[in-house]
């Protein structure tokens, strides 16, 4: 039998062949001594290709895509990556994904994200079966999805497809600054800089890492593809230390794709991007000693957002803790329509069960519970009743329709319970018109037919009254606000993380609004001053709701 030997100035190191291209050592302790001992200095130039960018050239290439896969189980990180990125970058980014996650992701509001669904289930299974069925890595574990693994280069495939060169992501990355840098390389890959004493790690599971790359070769994406399937003892990353002899390369510096394998104590300054599992849904997956790093670089990770990048520390946190339950307290002429339009449309499908007695939910017949009118006391008591534990669930009805009992109870079971508001002036006159305008009455009076006789009866009927008046559970409420377009827009971000593009108006009237009328003289300024004396018109200074 052959013995093979690595030598390393001078110390030689058993080494094993595996295949025709492939030789691993005999004993990774060995080698780990070799790297560790006193007796010299090793070099990263004499282990792997370490090419820094060369900063001062004067011609480079400008990013001109990103790219990335995400799976269901990971959607959440996919969104963060993307809002990162967002943050600094306007390219093009183009997902590789399943059809849920591509539906998660679009809720979210990104511009120019263009989705590639060839990454479902049974696309997964077909790879696994054709490509991995028997064959296993010398380093195998659950944690290591292969399938979706060779989905990586059909992502940066996809995007060479559309423009001139693209930056491969990993879903977990956080981008914190630009990542824009002076390529002149076909190829920059990221040098994994592993703390000394690990270095040796880079023969068991590869010098660079597989998940932040740049290219403007097309052909790249199949070469390492090929070395994934061939030519790799690491799942697609330990193969890479061979990507060197097909392709001129250059380096990342450290400020790059900081993750589990670094020294966690020493973090640069000038921190570009993060690479970090944000979420826990695959420590299930993971070893014992995979898990403890999971969770190591995931708190740094944490603590580096809060100190540095409180905005993006928000925006995680409410991606990741979205909550399940929502209640909408729908306040009449105050945009209600247009918001539970825009929010169920826009945000929550296809996740929530949607609860609206007035909407015929088509896809969602099992509980759609259409009687045109708002639910009952009793009937709210009664979706309460029927949900269960993991059930996404927005709920809506009128304010009017709502109590201190039923808004308590829906807290108690952990509804995140909002509306939105108009100033009472402006909120009576659509009031007036668009009860005319539909023939709807508004209580057992006959409806004023004229803005002074409105805003009198505003003031003395109530029923009218009830209308325009807080209640009794504001108090309790999660979320009260004045509706515009741009507490909308600040909502929807703090609550969903969801980017807002305006919408056609729904429900309207031909009301003008009060200030065309009052200053029209059509309002009596005796009755306006008087509606603004009520206790109940100061509630909404209260609130802050009203300068």
């Amino acid at each position: 039998m052959s013995s093979y030997k690595l030598n390393i100035n001078g110390i030689s190191v058993g080494i094993k062949k595996v295949d025709d291209n492939t030789f691993i050592p005999k004993n990774i302790d060995v080698l780990g001594e070799v790297f560790t001992t006193k007796t010299f200095d090793i070099k990263r130039s004499d282990i792997y290709d370490n090419t820094p960018i060369n900063t001062e050239a004067k011609e480079w290439y400008t990013i001109k895509s990103f790219c990335t896969v995400v799976t269901e189980n990971l959607k959440e990180e996919g969104a963060i990556l993307i809002e990162s990125l967002r943050m600094h970058h306007d390219q093009p980014i183009y997902v590789t994904c399943d059809n849920p996650t591509k539906l998660f992701l679009e809720s979210r509001g990104f511009k120019d994200v263009f989705f590639n669904c060839t990454a479902n289930k049974t696309e997964l299974r077909a790879i696994n079966k054709r490509y991995f069925s028997g064959k296993r890595h010398d380093n195998i574990n659950r944690f290591h999805k292969p399938a979706p693994i060779l989905k990586k280069m059909e992502a940066m495939s996809y995007a060479l497809r559309q423009a001139t060169n693209t930056f491969f992501l990993d879903c977990d990355i956080i981008v914190l600054k630009k990542i824009q840098e002076r390529f002149t390389k076909p190829v920059c890959l990221s040098p994994h800089y592993y703390p000394k004493a690990d270095t040796f790690k880079g023969f068991q599971f590869g010098f660079y890492n597989a998940g932040y790359l740049f290219t403007t070769d097309k052909n790249f994406p199949n070469i390492w593809k090929w070395l994934y399937l061939n030519d790799s003892t690491f799942y697609e990353q330990e193969g890479m230390n061979r990507i060197p002899e097909f392709k001129e390369i250059e380096t990342f510096g450290e400020e790059h794709n900081f993750g589990l394998w670094r020294d966690l104590n020493k973090i640069p300054s000038n921190l570009k991007s993060l690479h970090a599992h944000l979420s826990d849904n695959l420590d299930k997956d993971a070893n014992t000693a995979h898990l403890k790093m999971n969770q190591n670089i995931r708190k740094c990770a944490n603590n580096i957002l809060k100190n540095r990048h409180q905005k993006l520390y928000k925006y995680t946190q409410t991606v990741l803790n979205l909550h399940k339950r929502d209640a909408f307290i729908h306040y009449g002429k105050c945009a209600g329509q247009y918001t539970e339009n825009y929010i169920c449309s826009n945000v929550l499908r296809p996740r929530y069960k949607l609860f609206n007695s007035w909407w015929d939910v088509r896809d969602k017949q099992e509980y759609k519970h259409i009687v045109k009118r708002d639910y009952t006391k009793k009937e709210l008591f009664d979706i309460l009743a029927i949900i269960q534990e993991d059930d996404y669930v927005h709920v809506h009805n009128q304010h009017i329709n709502w109590c201190y009992e039923t808004v308590k109870a829906y807290k108690d079971n952990n509804f995140f319970t909002y509306t939105f508001l108009r100033d009472p002036k402006d909120l009576i006159c659509s009031l007036m018109f668009w009860s005319n305008e539909r023939g709807v009455k508004l209580s057992k009076i006959d409806n004023p037919t004229n803005l002074n006789d409105m805003f009198e009866k505003c003031l003395e009927d109530k029923g009218l009254q009830r209308l325009w008046q807080l209640p009794d559970y504001i108090h309790m409420l999660d979320s009260v606000m004045m509706f515009n377009y741009e507490n909308f827009k600040n909502f929807l971000y703090d609550r969903y993380a969801h980017q807002y593009t305006p919408g056609l108006k729904r429900n309207t009237s031909q009301n003008k609004g009060f200030h065309f009328y009052y200053q029209n003289g059509d309002i009596d300024k005796g009755l306006v001053d008087k509606l603004m004396k009520t206790d109940a018109y100061k509630e909404y200074y209260k609130y802050g709701l009203i300068d």
